[in-house]
């Protein structure tokens, strides 16, 4: 259980199928509000992809922040990785809610970060099955 932190590089192939699989899945909710919306904002979609790529990236990972980073969300374990990313969720949540911020660029770059971490996940993979 505790591979689920490595790099893509480092995951078993059914790792990799599971992010992918975790990724198309959170795809649902910002497809659904955009369809919606009749509206995209591509400008959101490719900085969600960029950011997600870079923070996933094992060159951000070998970054002094990046090791500190590391450090810390594997010290805390997977109880604290849980409370961590649920109080994110509530706090996300939360702002959504009170300053109603403009939805179609907030899911278009929700989107874009999904689409970067599938992708990324998706070229480790294929380099393995091309090798």
């Amino acid at each position: 259980m505790a591979e689920w932190g490595n790099h893509p590089t480092e995951m078993s192939d059914r790792q990799l199928i599971y992010w992918i699989a975790i990724g198309l899945i959170s795809l649902v909710a910002p497809v659904i509000q955009l369809w919606e919306a009749q509206s995209i904002s591509w400008l959101g979609v490719l900085l969600g992809a960029f950011v997600s790529t870079v923070v996933f990236s094992k060159a951000t990972a070998s970054t002094r922040p990046g090791q500190y980073i590391d450090t810390g969300w594997n010290r805390i374990g997977m109880p604290g990785r849980f409370v961590a990313l649920f109080v994110f969720a509530v706090i996300v949540w939360w702002s959504i809610f009170h300053f109603e911020p403009p939805l179609v660029p907030l899911f278009s770059c929700v989107l874009g970060s999904f689409l970067g971490l599938i992708g990324e996940v998706g070229f480790v993979l294929a380099k393995r099955v091309v090798n």
